[in-house]
């Protein structure tokens, strides 16, 4: 009787916890990532209207908008499995972005304003998951394959580099893509699948033999990045062709000008279901045949005045561009200014380490391999326009790199002067030249000093768990202490961070990643704020180690609700 009463018991306990057992799990909104950008580059992000230059490592959420210039371009990971890279002029939408509780591969919307997109799902969807991209005239659906979408602002494709026809264009280089039109319900749809191209003109699908010269040359480049990734013999005859494609494309734009509006060449059939060689060499067009014209009855015409003839202007010849030169790869090695400015922290490796990157790779030239101090002669620095040198200690070379390495740590704030003697280097491939020329940084030098970026971050509206704001602190190898927060205008003491309101994450030697959790954000009220981040180090004193800030680097933080 006890055991039947302890049974009753956890059935009556078991039927009254089912429900909360049983019901559905909700999707959440996930979180995709910036891997690379070049370019003028922007992000609008859900609910705002201010844009924010894009960088990479910079979250992408639900809502967010990405915006690219005439020279932008950026690669996009949306998870570890869905990769999307967005070419130049273009408005892309992330409508939907979610983890499916049914559905593992999630839930991904896209929405192609104008512009031109390579998408590459690596794996075949299942079940509940889905993946669709949505054009002014279309909705295209994927399971897993690789394809290419053109649209531009007035509805028009548009093929390599300026080649326009009316209407969307998709080119599947793998997999199957299914497509529905949204202006026109009696289209029948259509699968498009593995090297076919569809072109929406004057309200009519086009569907046809995929031809490369559809595509531009980021798309053509990524593509061909891929199929090296998947190191199939098979493949080896439509990498040469691709390669050679992007040849003919580079060398038909000329240096510091406009690409030129080509003419529409002969189609080049691309299969990859088949090794056999892809003939990409374009024909020549025929020549047509001049009709012989037949002659008119000869009448005695009526005299006239001669009129005084009109000279016609000469027409003023076009100028020809100056061809690119060809680089020498066995040049003399040149510090690469452009590269250090723009990655100038993944250089400052710590406060006694600089790498100079250089545009060769790099061999000591120095006779009297004897000398242990040679490399370190050659290098010079100095601080704030002094003619002081610091104390080296060793340079050395890693392939295309220069490390030098400091006895003392660079003071926080200083302005940092290099010069690197010439007659130092020289080009390590067999036969290079030597670097004659001194090499310094540009601008006399740089400053030393950390950065947070963004700096500001402004919301409207409750904040999801998705549009919760990243930092990334580039802090020269220095150390983060503790966070905080006030009023921008109180002149109170500023509160810190409780450890759930932030994360921070290590992201190499001298890089963290901030985030502020959406709970933190909401739980304030509207109005400006100023975060705190300070930078410290570790000094040892009589009273044992002390921790120092070199410097406070701030957010501000612009809330409505």
């Amino acid at each position: 009787m006890r055991s039947l009463k302890l049974t009753l018991s956890f059935m009556l306990l078991f039927s009254i916890l089912w429900p909360a057992v049983v019901t559905e799990a909700k999707d959440s909104v996930k979180v995709g990532k910036i891997t690379a950008v070049s370019g003028k580059s922007e992000v609008k992000k859900s609910g705002g209207t201010k844009k924010f230059n894009a960088f990479k490592g910079m979250a992408i959420t639900q809502g967010d908008t990405i915006i690219t210039g005439n020279d932008g371009q950026i690669s996009l990971d949306l998870d570890a499995n869905k990769e999307v890279t967005i070419g130049a002029s273009t408005t892309l939408t992330i409508s939907q972005l979610v983890e499916s509780a049914k559905a593992l591969g999630g839930k991904t919307s896209l929405k192609l304003q104008n512009g031109q997109v390579l998408i590459k799902v690596k794996k075949k969807l299942e079940g509940d998951s889905r993946f669709e991209i949505e054009t002014p005239t279309a909705i295209m659906g994927v399971m897993g394959t690789e394809f290419f979408v053109s649209v531009n602002s007035q509805g028009n494709v548009v093929l390599n580099n300026g080649i326009g026809n009316n209407g969307d264009y998709l080119g599947v280089l793998e997999g199957t893509v299914h497509v529905v039109s949204t202006i026109d319900p009696t289209l029948i749809e259509r699968m498009i699948t593995a090297s076919q191209q569809l072109i929406m003109e004057n309200q009519q699908w086009i569907e046809s033999q995929l031809s490369l010269n559809a595509l531009p040359q980021f798309a053509l480049e990524q593509h061909l990045k891929y199929l090296n990734e998947e190191d199939v013999l098979e493949f080896e005859s439509a990498k040469k062709k691709i390669e050679q494609l992007l040849e003919q494309i580079k060398a038909a734009i000329p240096v510091h000008s406009s690409p030129p509006i080509p003419t529409i060449p002969p189609q080049i059939n691309y299969d990859l279901s088949s090794s056999a060689p892809l003939d990409m060499t374009r024909p020549t067009p025929p020549t047509r045949p001049t009709p012989t014209p037949t002659p008119e009855p000869t009448s005695t015409p009526t005299p006239e005045p001669t009129a005084t003839p009109t000279l016609e202007p000469t027409p003023t010849p076009s100028p020809v561009p100056t061809p690119e030169p060809t680089p020498n790869p066995l040049g003399a090695p040149e510090l690469d200014q452009q590269e250090f400015r723009e990655h100038i922290y993944d250089y400052l490796v710590r406060d006694n380490e600089i790498v100079l990157p250089f545009t060769a790779p790099l061999f000591f030239n120095i006779a009297d391999d004897t000398n242990p101090n040679a490399a370190r002669d050659g290098v010079s620095v100095t601080l704030n326009q002094s003619e002081d040198k610091l104390d080296l200690g060793e340079v050395y070379i890693r392939e295309n790199k220069l490390h030098i390495q400091l006895r003392e740590s660079l003071p926080y704030s200083s302005f940092v002067q290099i010069k690197v003697n010439g007659g130092l280097l020289k080009n390590a491939l067999s036969g290079g030249e030597v670097q004659e020329e001194d090499q310094l940084i540009a601008d006399g030098g740089f400053t030393y000093k950390g950065m947070i970026t963004p700096s500001y971050f402004n919301h409207t509206g409750p904040i999801g768990e998705g549009e919760a704001p990243e930092f990334i602190i580039y802090s020269l190898g220095y150390d983060v202490g503790e966070i905080r927060y006030h009023y921008e205008y109180s002149e109170g003491v500023p509160s810190p961070l409780e450890d759930t309101d932030y994360v921070l994450d290590r992201n190499g030697e001298n890089t963290f990643v901030l985030k502020l959790t959406p709970e933190f954000l909401n739980g304030l009220f509207p109005e400006p704020y100023i975060v705190t981040i300070p930078l410290v180090r570790i000094e040892d004193t009589e009273n044992g180690p002390v921790e120092v800030v070199v410097d406070n680097l701030q957010i501000r933080l612009s809330l409505l609700f």
